[in-house]
C-alpha cells in the first residue's frame, strides 16, 4: 500500500473510471428527478379531475350555489381548492424554515472554528499518521498527534490529557495487541467524545476498552475517494458550521425522496375532502353557524395536513441526530451501526460516498 501516492491519486486511471462513473449517476439522477416532477404534475392533474367528478356527484349543486352565490362553473370551487393547498404549502414551509433556523442557532453554538481532531494511534502505524495529518489539515480541520518517541511518563500523560480534552472527536488506528490506544479511547469515551476507527490491515482489533458500535472507515476506500468522505463525516459530526447547510440539505432531500410525492397526494386528498364536506353542513347546524362552521372545516383539514408533514419531518431530523449519537456511543448499536448511519446519510451523493467507505461490521474483538 503505497500511501505516499494517495494525493496524486486524481490522474490514476481507476479514479478517472469513477469520477465518470459519479457523473453518470447524477446524470441518471437527474433524469428520474425530472420523471418524477412530471409524474406528480399528471397525478395532481389526476387528483383534481377526480375531485371535480366526486364533488359533482356528490352534490352536483354545490358548483351552481356555492356561497350562496348563483355562479355556475367551477371558477369558486378551483380557487378554494388552491388557497386552500396554498395554505397547506405555505404552513409546512414555515415548519421547514423554523428548522433551518434551528439548524442555523444550532450551529452557533457549534464550531465557527477548526474542528480539532485527535489521531491515537499504535506505533506500528506511526508512518501513516504524518501522511494522515496532512491529508485532513485544512481551513475547518485541525488534526494532531503525539509522535511515537521516549518522553517523560508524567509530561506523556499529561500532554495525552490535554490533547484528548481540547478535542472534538477521535480518530483512531488500533492495532493487534493491547497500547496506550486502549487508554486514550477509554479517557474519549467518559468524556462522550465522537470516535471514528480507521481499517488499514485485517489483523487489527476493537480495543478491549472500546465499545464495538463506533464507524469503521477503510483507509482502501477513502483513497479512492481521497479521503474526502473521512472529512465531510468530521465536519457533520463536528458540528461544523461549514456543514450546516448541507445538514439542512440532508433533511429535505431525504424527506423529499421519500415521501414528496405521498405529502402532495395527501394534501390534495385533505383538500378535496374538505371540498366535498362543506355542501353538507347546511343539514347539520343553523344558518347562523353555518358559515363558521365552513371556515373550522376549512382550517381542520389544513391543521390536519400540516401536523401529519411536521411529525413525518421532524422524524427524519431524528435519524440525523441519532447518527450523531451512533457515533458518540450514547447508543449501544454493535454492528448495527452502519444500518442506523444508513438512514441518516442517504440523501446526498456525498453522504453515499462517507457509506461506501464505512464498514458493515466493526472490528473483531480480541476475546
Amino acid at each position: 500500500m503505497d500511501l505516499a501516492a494517495a494525493p496524486y491519486l486524481h490522474n490514476h486511471p481507476k479514479y478517472i473510471i469513477l469520477v465518470k462513473m459519479n457523473s453518470t449517476k447524477k446524470l441518471r439522477k437527474f433524469l428520474s428527478n425530472v420523471l418524477a416532477i412530471v409524474i406528480v404534475v399528471l397525478l395532481v392533474c389526476l387528483v383534481l379531475l377526480l375531485g371535480y367528478y366526486g364533488i359533482r356527484r356528490w352534490n352536483g349543486s354545490y358548483f351552481s350555489q356555492y356561497k350562496h352565490h348563483h355562479q355556475p362553473g367551477l371558477v369558486n370551487p378551483i380557487l378554494q381548492l388552491l388557497q386552500q393547498f396554498g395554505w397547506m404549502l405555505l404552513l409546512s414551509l414555515a415548519v421547514v424554515m423554523l428548522v433551518g433556523i434551528f439548524s442555523l442557532l444550532q450551529t452557533l453554538a457549534g464550531k465557527w472554528r477548526t474542528v480539532n481532531v485527535f489521531i491515537s494511534y499504535e506505533h506500528q502505524h506511526a508512518t501513516i499518521v504524518s501522511h494522515l495529518e496532512a491529508i485532513l489539515k485544512d481551513r475547518w480541520i485541525k488534526p494532531v498527534f503525539i509522535p511515537f518517541a521516549p518522553t517523560e511518563h508524567d509530561t506523556l500523560i499529561e500532554n495525552v490529557r490535554r490533547r484528548i480534552k481540547s478535542s472534538d472527536l477521535l480518530v483512531v488506528i488500533p492495532g493487534q495487541d493491547k497500547s496506550f490506544v486502549d487508554a486514550e479511547i477509554l479517557a474519549a469515551s467518559m468524556l462522550e467524545k465522537p470516535i471514528l476507527f480507521l481499517r488499514i490491515a485485517n489483523n487489527q482489533r476493537t480495543p478491549d476498552t472500546s465499545f464495538k458500535g463506533y464507524p469503521v472507515f477503510d483507509l482502501q476506500k477513502l483513497e479512492q475517494y481521497q479521503y474526502m468522505p473521512l472529512k465531510r463525516f468530521i465536519l457533520y459530526i463536528g458540528n461544523s458550521v461549514k456543514d450546516v447547510f448541507k445538514n439542512f440539505a440532508r433533511t429535505n432531500m431525504s424527506f423529499y425522496q421519500r415521501y414528496g410525492l405521498q405529502t402532495l397526494l395527501g394534501f390534495f386528498a385533505c383538500d378535496t375532502l374538505s371540498i366535498m364536506v362543506r355542501p353538507f353542513i347546511s343539514f347539520f347546524v343553523d344558518l347562523n353557524w353555518e358559515q363558521k362552521a365552513v371556515y373550522i372545516i376549512y382550517w381542520t383539514f389544513i391543521g390536519i395536513a400540516v401536523a401529519i408533514f411536521s411529525f413525518v419531518y421532524i422524524r427524519i431530523i431524528a435519524t440525523r441526530i441519532q447518527a450523531i449519537r451512533v457515533v458518540r456511543q450514547k447508543i449501544r448499536t454493535g454492528n448495527l451501526t452502519f444500518e442506523l448511519l444508513s438512514k441518516g446519510l442517504d440523501a446526498l451523493d456525498s453522504d453515499n460516498a462517507i457509506l461506501a467507505c464505512i464498514l458493515k461490521d466493526s472490528l473483531p474483538t480480541r476475546y
